[in-house]
């Protein structure tokens, strides 16, 4: 075995066990996922300490850790709070930290983000790591002695040199045009089977409680039916619907498929449900989550 497939071995072996912390934290409640140039909104993060965050698809790039809060200790102490970071597949080493310009410690390797500038009565903190190549995930985890709420509002890593997508709590645009006949071309595999629809005002990219259910009404239902999961927002991650993408009797439809639309809203949704009834002789019901998508 030469020096170059060892590293790839225990590459493969290292993102491995990192899928499985992932899907352990997903399984308590302790993740958040989205992708690379997007942020992540929240009203509040109490329990900074138990948060991990995790950066999808990230091209090589000079990145900053961005997170805007509201809290004056952390803006005028750049030691308050530190990021650790973990890369898919890649050692925690002196050789990687000093690849992705960051120090080593005892919290892996890391960068303090405290400190930064005020804006719109916010507070922005950052700080910068380098990625070198393209990199499947990027795991972070905020860490702080800090014993009072943080009161952070959002945090994102977005890339110098790339286009920050809109935020994952953004509205959908206002103009709304349906491809009947691309939706058709899509159900065209289960248009002579009994057919359900499930849809959620709900985004499939982020791991919660909420985001897992619909994944889990899913794969139930496809056990003796055929089921179109009708999306609120076009997929940037494939964490949530890993266990259902590949099934046979699960049709995903996501805004892409037929608009010009990243996201849609309930009445939206409600529009694409008709132009499905419409075109599908055997669709049979539709399970829906949210008292205003039900009504």
């Amino acid at each position: 075995m030469n020096f170059f497939n060892a590293n790839k071995i225990f590459s493969l072996i290292r993102s491995y066990k990192q899928k499985k912390k992932i899907n352990k934290l997903l399984s308590k409640g302790k993740l958040a996922v989205t992708a690379a140039n997007s942020t992540f909104k929240f009203n509040s993060l109490n329990n900074v300490k138990d948060k991990y965050f995790v950066f999808t698809d990230v091209k090589p790039d000079q990145y900053e850790i961005v997170i805007n809060h509201k809290n004056k200790d952390l803006y005028g102490n750049r030691k308050l709070m530190w990021a650790s970071f973990e890369l898919s597949g890649a050692a925690i080493s002196e050789y990687i930290a000093k690849k992705l310009r960051l120090s080593l410690g005892k919290y892996g390797m890391f960068t303090y983000v405290g400190g930064g500038r005020t804006r719109e009565g916010l507070y922005r903190s950052s700080s910068s790591i380098h990625i070198y190549k393209r990199t499947p995930f990027v795991i972070v985890k905020l860490h702080t002695n800090y014993k009072d709420n943080l009161e952070i509002k959002e945090i994102g890593l977005i890339g110098k040199n790339q286009s920050l997508n809109r935020s994952i709590s953004s509205c959908a645009p206002n103009t709304f045009i349906i491809d009947g006949r691309n939706i058709i071309n899509k159900l065209e595999p289960i248009i002579n089977y009994n057919t359900y629809i499930v849809y959620a005002n709900i985004s499939p990219n982020i791991a919660d409680g909420s985001s897992i259910w619909m994944a889990s009404i899913v794969d139930i239902l496809a056990t003796n039916h055929k089921v179109i999961l009708l999306l609120k927002e076009n997929l940037r991650s494939e964490i949530i619907i890993s266990n259902i993408i590949n099934k046979d009797n699960v049709t995903i439809i996501q805004p892409s498929d037929y608009s010009n639309n990243i996201e849609i809203n309930e009445q939206q949704a409600l529009e694409v449900i008709r132009k499905i009834d419409f075109v599908h002789p055997r669709l049979r019901g539709v399970l829906v989550r949210g008292i205003i998508a039900a009504n």
